[in-house]
């Protein structure tokens, strides 16, 4: 399917992303971008009672900061929109806001 796409819409116009990765799994992302001749835009890891839970409740899954799932579908946005993300704050916390410079 990615040749037949490729050829069609030209190369750089066709990117592939994996859903539900394992990184245990026999083949490794670098495997599937051989096999399919295409990068691999973006991983999304298998989560599946993280998903299950966010569709139970209505919760976008985008919204919870820190698991991978959460961020790799943060990093696609802003891939697919073109925007850089912004790298959060070295010290964070309430230590972080204590100690860090203020501005006026």
């Amino acid at each position: 399917m990615a040749a037949i796409l490729s050829q069609r819409y030209g190369r750089d116009r066709v990117t592939v992303v994996v859903s539900r990765s394992d990184r245990q799994a026999d083949i490794s992302p670098d495997q599937v971008e051989r096999a399919i001749g295409c990068e691999v835009m973006e991983t999304f890891p298998s989560d599946y009672r993280r998903a299950l839970h966010a569709l139970n409740k209505g919760r976008p899954l985008a919204l919870d900061n820190h698991n991978e799932l959460s961020g790799s579908l943060r990093r696609f946005a802003f891939r697919l929109a073109g925007i850089k993300p912004e790298r959060p704050a070295a010290a964070g916390g309430l230590l972080g806001r204590l100690t860090s410079s203020r501005r006026s």
